[in-house]
């Protein structure tokens, strides 16, 4: 089952989260109106500044740590900063699911 990241309404924002037993420290930041995402797993830094797209997968395959992160949205447009946790939502998947 996918587990829902909060995110709040903020243009730059960094949290830390444990998911499948790995510690996370996710920052979004905002540039040019486009979302861009870090993802940092027990201090080894898997993605930096990479543009998030709609409900496609943000890691490749070799950076991943357990899960895949994703970017929900509830329409066709770009995710931003002021959708988050309402149309635009950050999501987990285990591997094992």
């Amino acid at each position: 089952m996918a587990q829902l990241i909060p995110t709040t309404k903020t243009p730059n924002q960094t949290f830390f989260i444990v998911l499948d037993s790995v510690n996370y420290e996710i920052s979004l930041q905002t540039s040019l109106d486009l979302l861009f995402i870090t993802i940092v797993a027990d201090e080894e830094t898997l993605c930096t500044s990479v543009a998030v797209c709609n409900n496609q997968p943000i890691l490749y395959d070799f950076q991943k740590r357990g899960g895949q992160f994703y970017m929900i949205c509830d329409d066709e447009d770009y995710p931003s900063y002021d959708k988050l946790g309402e149309s635009a939502n950050l999501i987990y998947v285990s591997d094992s699911e």
